[in-house]
């Protein structure tokens, strides 16, 4: 799975900036401005943050596709 891309970025960035307008989705500088709401999930298996093999990175994928799935369906989440 590559990166989000077209409408369904569109309308993510738009979703994103109404609703956390004092930065972009990026994790790190999401502690700052939202620092009584930032959180990270670590999804990989032992809490890795970077997919170290196949499984992994089919793990991953799984998860980008599970998180594209939910998103729409809950824009006030964010």
């Amino acid at each position: 799975m590559g990166a989000v891309r077209g409408e369904e970025a569109s309308a993510s960035t738009e979703l994103w900036a109404r609703h956390r307008p004092l930065c972009p989705p990026v994790g790190h500088e999401l502690r700052g401005p939202y620092r009584d709401a930032w959180v990270r999930f670590h999804s990989l298996p032992g809490s890795k943050r970077y997919a170290e093999d196949e499984a992994d990175a089919a793990e991953r994928d799984r998860m980008r596709g599970r998180h594209a799935e939910w998103l729409p369906a809950h824009p006030s989440g964010l």
